[in-house]
């Protein structure tokens, strides 16, 4: 299904006003935001209005100088004052719609977006639009206005791409998938470490280990270096198929790279020993996340304390529990202290 062309007709004209009736002028002038009182004529901030609002955005004020081929200011007629305005708005309306994925009314105002003739699609309306069909599932009409863009002459980028190959692959359509790195490779869009990363989580989350390993084979193979989510990523999908052993592998390929590693890795790490039984290796990598300057976060103390009781061993788990109390608190007081 297309877009019916009437979204790309362009609104009749009317006529000048008649040279006997001086028709009212405004003046529109973007102002620059200073830290105290504002004193120049223009428009005022008025946060308890919509319209105010939008008077703000940069997008307003370009839509308004480009009605009247302005570069700074210019006198205008109200009409070309108002239709930039309704522009705006319509801008506003749709990426309003996307983000509380009222996918219906997104697709309305995008279209009267377009129709105005004032505001002409990208690569970011692209992106944002597939985004937000892939990440609810809805490949059909991800697929449907990633071509629809491609016929209004917006070509993909890596993002498009990547956002494709994530959709894909979590809709557990790996055919498709691949398909999206072939295409990569036939346009020279070289996949970058996100797009394996990608690929790798996807595999892994899958339990396709065999698949998981070939994509991480690649990524070495090309040059790429894996940072802290790849190498989150493996041992999740290790720990969940209970290969402890490929978990100490990834462990020590870790120690002698010069991968910076941060909380969520540990974490990772921590609940793969902590599930494995393994509260000795588990006790010695909290001890390696301080001196790696890692803080530990409510999902370290959560899995740890999870590990201890699931082995009864409550009194590890209470003291565990108290230092994490008495953590937070000591927070909370150097925060008031600043």
């Amino acid at each position: 299904m297309r877009l019916s062309t009437s979204i790309f007709t362009h609104p009749t004209t009317t006529a000048h006003p008649p040279k006997f009736y001086k028709e009212p002028v405004f003046r529109i002038q973007a102002i620059k935001r200073s830290p105290g009182p504002i004193q120049e004529l223009g428009i005022q901030k008025e946060a308890e209005k919509d319209l105010s609002k939008i008077l703000r955005t940069e997008f307003a004020i370009k839509n308004i100088e480009k009605k009247v081929s302005s570069k700074k200011y210019k006198n205008l007629w109200p009409k070309p004052v108002l239709e930039a305005l309704d522009e705006a708005i319509k801008q506003k309306k749709w990426q309003l719609a996307l983000k509380a994925k009222k996918f219906e009314e997104m697709e309305s105002s995008f279209s009267a977006m377009v129709e105005s003739g004032g505001c002409h699609p990208d690569i970011f309306t692209l992106n944002s639009m597939i985004s937000a069909y892939g990440n609810s599932g809805n490949i059909e009409k991800m697929e449907k206005w990633y071509n629809e863009f491609n016929l209004m002459g917006v070509k993909a980028d890596i993002q498009t791409l990547n956002i494709l190959t994530k959709s894909y692959g979590r809709a557990g359509m790996y055919d498709k998938m691949r398909s999206v790195m072939d295409f990569m490779q036939k346009r020279f869009f070289f996949p970058t470490v996100v797009t394996y990363n990608i690929v790798i989580e996807t595999f892994g989350k899958a339990g396709h280990i065999e698949k998981m390993e070939e994509y991480f084979k690649k990524m070495k193979h090309r040059g790429m270096k894996p940072n802290s989510i790849t190498y989150c990523s493996l041992v999740s999908a290790y720990s969940k198929a209970g290969l402890i052993m490929k978990v100490d592998s990834i462990l020590r390929q870790v120690e002698n790279s010069d991968v910076i590693l941060d909380t969520p890795f540990f974490n990772c790490i921590i609940s793969a020993y902590g599930q494995a039984g393994d509260v000795e290796k588990m006790g010695e990598l909290f001890l390696t996340m301080k001196e790696r300057h890692c803080v530990p976060d409510n999902i370290t103390f959560a899995t740890m304390i999870q590990a201890y009781n699931a082995l009864g061993m409550t009194e590890a788990a209470q003291n565990l529990e108290n230092k994490m109390i008495a953590m937070k608190e000591n927070s909370g007081k150097k925060l008031i202290q600043c």
